[in-house]
């Protein structure tokens, strides 16, 4: 939950509105409300900020998921039991659960959802069929 936390401040600095926090049994959810297209460029978009937040805060024990992009999945339904995994003294099972939930649900811009997305670092692309330049330095004397 501390990962999300620091996931919400972030995007509560960028001007967005207060999430509903949940709790999935598995992990934390911040639930953003958007009012886009279910088309090819929202779903783009929605991957991209995504990706974004996955680029600054997963780390090597917290990932964001990447994969919540698809509007047509279902969500988790809380106050049900998660128990995808067998129920372990480790890792019991667990109660999905909201933690908070704002007063006023406020819609997430478009424009807000673009400035994350352009947070998405630019993937190094290699230059097929061509040779890198060489550059070759000689001494002021003339050798090589």
């Amino acid at each position: 939950m501390e990962k999300a936390e620091e996931v919400k401040r972030f995007l509560t600095k960028q001007g967005w509105s207060e999430p509903v926090v949940a709790d999935s049994g598995n992990g934390a959810h911040l639930l953003y409300f958007i009012d886009l297209l279910n088309d090819k460029k929202s779903t783009e978009l929605v991957k991209n900020v995504l990706k974004a937040l996955d680029a600054m805060f997963t780390d090597n024990v917290v990932e964001v998921d990447r994969s919540t992009f698809n509007a047509a999945r279902i969500c988790k339904v809380y106050s049900t039991v998660a128990c995808k995994c067998d129920d372990t003294e480790d890792r019991p099972h667990r109660i999905a659960k909201i933690i908070s939930c704002p007063d006023e649900i406020v819609i997430v811009k478009k424009e807000q959802l673009q400035t994350i997305a352009t947070m998405l670092p630019i993937e190094e692309k290699e230059v097929t069929g061509k040779k890198k330049a060489k550059l070759e330095l000689k001494r002021m004397d003339g050798r090589a």
